[in-house]
């Protein structure tokens, strides 16, 4: 079986905003999209979590297609990066603590994302 993986994204000050019209996207059935991680390894069928630190949770969600970097929103804070994909992303479809996902897949305790990584995904069920 492939080892799976989650690209964590975290929801920061800068970033917040995007996040909400990401959010409205999706209570509308809209697509709801972000950018991948910083060195291009973003797969359909990873897990993507968005990383709230100040409150311990990860919003998990499903890469469902990977497109290239041109496909972006003109209004997000990092428009002019264009080195990373732009991921299609399911709906929030679980919660869990980012203290127990670290604990659970190895990670130092005082790991801070400061941006998009693609990490190992610890947990033996699937819903890929």
């Amino acid at each position: 079986m492939k080892e799976q993986r989650i690209i964590l994204a975290p929801v920061s000050e800068k970033s917040f905003n995007n996040y909400t019209k990401q959010m409205a996207n999706a209570d509308k059935g809209q697509p709801v999209l972000w950018s991948g991680e910083v060195n291009v390894h973003d797969e359909t069928g990873d897990y993507f979590g968005f990383v709230h630190h100040t409150k311990d949770i990860i919003e998990i969600s499903l890469v469902q297609f990977v497109l290239p970097c041109s496909v972006r929103s003109t209004d997000w804070v990092n428009y002019d990066d264009l080195t990373r994909n732009t991921l299609v992303i399911s709906p929030r479809f679980m919660q869990m603590s980012y203290s127990n996902f670290k604990r659970d897949g190895g990670y130092k305790s005082n790991l801070v994302l400061n941006t998009n990584k693609r990490l190992y995904w610890p947990y033996q069920f699937s819903i890929v």
